[in-house]
């Protein structure tokens, strides 16, 4: 199980000065549901919340029962051999320049979890909403990478998380424009999540905008990943930002072809 994996994680790291947080699925459990097993988790993601990353990732090399599989300047991807699962391990908990979710924010309000292992956090409930759908939006809706969001989602709503508080924690992230096309595309699944929609528009126009986004990221994964990426940068609340954003991705994607072509 992915749960394993990260316990092993937490047990390798413990005497290091830093401090671990499991985000995404594999925390939920023990954020608000009442079977720790509600679903299973095929792998897991943990962000370095405080403390060094290249340390960390030194520490693991140095462990036989870890290996590091992929290598990128925001995440790592860590396979725990005898479990034969994979942690992807984060410098950063979203898209690099997309937003602006601090880790120092995140560990402000997170919570200890002992059954993740010794000193791990996970997000509190808002925050983890939070996650979960700017990771809907970041996967193309599950188009560019499965998603389990909308599980997530489903989940945090029916224990307390509601459309105003969901909205104001977006907002304090500057992910509200990247929360109104999740929400839109949920919508368009489930009217549940209409008044989650209503409470994130703030001028006229932004209904329309949020649908065509949802269609351009529908249409350009179904081409290829990294053209649905470039055009999930291009939402965000602060301009520069979301210009140094889809830099960021149009760099890494002219990386990746490269490589390809040089393979």
């Amino acid at each position: 199980m992915a749960r394993r994996a990260v316990r092993a994680l937490a047990e390798a790291t413990r005497d290091l000065p830093v401090e671990l947080l499991a985000f995404k699925g594999v925390h939920l459990a023990w954020c608000v549901a009442d079977d720790p097993a509600y679903r299973s988790m095929a792998d897991a993601d943990v962000l370095v919340v405080s403390g060094s990353f290249a340390r960390v990732v030194d520490r693991l090399e140095r462990l036989p029962e870890f290996e590091v599989t992929i290598r990128d300047w925001s995440t790592h991807c860590i396979r725990y051999l005898p479990a034969n699962k994979t942690i992807d391990l984060h410098r950063v908990a979203l898209l690099p320049a997309w937003g602006g979710l601090r880790r120092s924010a995140l560990r402000r309000r997170a919570l200890p979890a002992p059954a993740l292992g010794p000193g791990v956090l996970v997000p509190e409930r808002v925050d983890a909403a939070v996650l979960a759908l700017a990771n809907f939006v970041k996967n193309g809706f599950g188009l560019i990478e499965p998603s389990q969001a909308p599980t997530d989602l489903a989940l945090l709503a029916d224990k307390g998380v509601t459309a105003a508080a969901l909205s104001e924690r977006l907002r304090e992230h500057k992910l509200r424009r990247v929360g109104l096309v999740g929400m839109t595309a949920l919508a368009r699944r489930d009217r549940r999540w209409e008044p989650f929609v209503a409470a994130l528009v703030r001028k006229d126009g932004e209904t329309a905008r949020a649908a065509w986004f949802v269609r351009a990221i529908e249409r350009a994964a179904a081409v290829d990943p990294y053209a649905g990426l470039i055009v999930v940068r291009a939402i965000g609340d602060a301009p520069l930002s979301t210009v140094g954003s889809v830099a960021w991705g149009a760099a890494r994607g002219v990386r990746d072809w490269a490589r390809r072509r040089l393979r």
